[in-house]
This record gives C-alpha cells, structure tokens and sequence, in this order.
C-alpha cells in the first residue's frame, strides 16, 4: 500500500456513480430521435424550395408576350425589309453585288432580331408545367433565326435556292403553331398565325414572317 509523505494512506478516490442504463438508452434514442428529425426538417426545406416556386402559367404568358411587345417593332421591321429585300432580289434582271449584299444584310439582320426575342424568352423563369410546351417555341424560333441566316449565306454567295426560301416559310409557319398553342397573343399579332404565313405582305399582320 502507498503512503504520503505524513506515513498516513491516502483516502481511495471518490467513483462517480454510475449512470443507469436505462438513461444511456434514453440518451443514444433521443440523439437518434434529434438527427432524423433534422434530416427531414433539411429535406422538407428542400422540398418546398424545388416545388411551387416557378411563376404560375398565365404570369409566364404575360413575361412572354410582353417580351413581344418590346421587340416586336424592331424584327418586324427587319423582317419586313428582309422580305422587301428578297423582292426585289427576284425582281430584277441582273444582281449586283451591291443587290447581293443589302439582301444578304437584311435577311442576317431579321435572323438577329428573331434570335434577340428567343434569348429573351429563354430568360424567363418558367412556370410548373408546360416545359415541353415552352422548349418547342423556343425551339422553332431558333429554327426562324437559323433558316434566315441560311438565306443571308445564300445570297451572299449568289447563290440563294427555294430550298432555303421553302425552310424560312416552313420555320415561320412551325413558330406560329407553337405560338397559338401557347396562346400568346401578343406574339401572335407580330408573328401571324399559321395561315398567315403564305399570304401576300399587303394582308399579312404587321410583322408575320414569310
């Protein structure tokens, strides 16, 4: 046995009593209890985040339709001078090369504005459902931009072919489905409805693409 310095032994050291088992299982259950309920409040959290938060269908229409009403103006007038442009291109005699290039410019200049709007319309939140709706329009207006600035191409090279006139009309009349089945009005004053397309500039809206 040990002894201090005094020649007396020391007192044992005083043990903490030890703690039931029935509390160290309550301890651990409730631990368990504490982390799943974490859990699931972070993922309700998430939930709730990833549903209902877009903007509802009809605030979309308005956002994409006014998107219309701000560059509407601009591509209808380069579309129209595109199409003015394509006149007289088949009009005339001889193509110059200065008749070449005003065409090739206003046709490049129409697929620029078409493509302006798309990127605009691409911006937008999108609402809950309709997604596959909102990729076809988005998708044909893609198609416009890209079929005039074939056009552009051909034309350049003195080269233009109904080919490409014949995919413009095709990707206009698409753009216009996709549109009305959105029902977005606005657009459909700048862009005509599909039969619109194929009537003559003096009857079509103000800026149908044809």
């Amino acid at each position: 046995m040990a002894f201090d310095a005094s020649g007396e032994s020391p007192e044992p050291s005083a043990r903490p009593p030890e703690e039931p088992r029935g509390s160290k299982l309550r301890a651990h259950i409730g631990w368990w209890l504490g982390a799943v309920s974490a859990a699931v409040g972070i993922l309700a959290f998430f939930l709730t985040r990833c549903e209902g938060q877009g903007p509802s269908f009809d605030a979309w229409k308005a956002q994409a339709d006014a998107v219309c009403e701000k560059e509407g103006p601009n591509a209808g007038t380069h579309i129209w001078n595109a199409s003015d442009a394509v006149d007289e291109l088949n009009a005339a005699d001889t193509w110059t090369e200065e008749l070449l290039e005003k065409t090739s410019t206003e046709l490049t200049d129409a697929g620029v504005a078409m493509r302006r709007i798309v990127g605009s319309w691409r911006a937008l939140e999108r609402p809950d459902g309709r997604g596959e709706d909102i990729d076809k329009l988005l998708q044909a207006g893609t198609a416009v931009s890209g079929a005039y600035y074939d056009s552009a191409d051909g034309v350049y090279a003195g080269e233009p072919t109904e080919e490409q006139n014949a995919n413009r009309v095709e990707a206009a009349r698409n753009l216009a489905v996709q549109i009305g089945d959105l029902g977005l009005k606005e657009c459909e004053y700048w862009f005509g409805k599909p039969e619109d397309i194929s009537a003559s500039p003096a009857e079509a809206p103000p800026g149908s693409l044809q």
